[in-house]
């Protein structure tokens, strides 16, 4: 019985069963594409215009959305976190309509041309040396608030499509469902906020050293 039981145990085999490949998550592939596309559209469309338009725009952009050494720290920071912040808070409330899915590809590709449009600018309307110095301020923030939308874009779209199916069905947990999609916002909005003191001191440690923002 002993020598019947060992040659049943050498003549085991394990089988390895295939793992299960992850899938690539379409929505951030999507949301990615209308992003750089966007771009691309953004850093165009004003290739054809004057040099006073170029400077007018210019100039708007400055005023609006980059630091200025007139200002204090605090004010400087809010006006680096603000269009991300308002981007964000859009995809936010885009998720929490039924019908909010084909919107959302609105969110990215604004962001997209915005940041297109101002790189184009800069390259335009300054100097080499300003306008290297303006994307070493611009481009970390911008880095971290966009993989940050993206992912969400993403989730707006999952909470948007169950708000759809709740309307059809009348089945699901609002109340639930609605703080867990807050609390992800708020963790996904901590990122941004970190690229933006990020850009403040990259700001501040070059005006320091260049003068180029005066």
């Amino acid at each position: 019985m002993l020598k019947k039981h060992v040659v049943f145990n050498l003549r085991k085999r394990t089988i390895n069963l295939p793992k299960k490949k992850k899938k690539a998550d379409y929505k951030i592939m999507i949301y990615f594409s209308l992003m750089v596309s966007g771009a691309v559209l953004g850093a165009n469309i004003f290739k054809s215009s004057s040099p006073e338009t170029d400077n007018l725009l210019s100039s708007i952009f400055i005023s609006l959305f980059t630091p200025d050494n007139t200002q204090g720290l605090l004010m400087n920071f809010f006006k680096i976190l603000l269009p991300f912040i308002v981007l964000i808070s859009l995809s936010y409330v885009i998720g929490l309509c039924g019908a909010g899915i084909p919107i959302l590809a609105l969110v990215p590709l604004v962001s997209g041309i915005f940041a297109g449009a101002y790189v184009g600018l800069c390259y335009g309307a300054y100097g080499l040396r300003e306008a290297v110095c303006r994307m070493l301020v611009f481009l970390p923030s911008y880095a971290i608030a966009a993989a940050s939308l993206i992912k969400c874009c993403c989730r707006s779209t999952v909470i948007s499509g169950e708000i759809f199916s709740f309307l059809l069905t009348g089945k699901g947990e609002g109340k639930a469902l609605l703080k867990d999609y807050t609390v992800e916002y708020a963790v996904l909005t901590v990122p941004v906020i970190i690229g933006s003191a990020v850009s403040l001191c990259t700001f501040s440690i070059l005006e320091e050293l260049f003068h180029v923002f005066s």
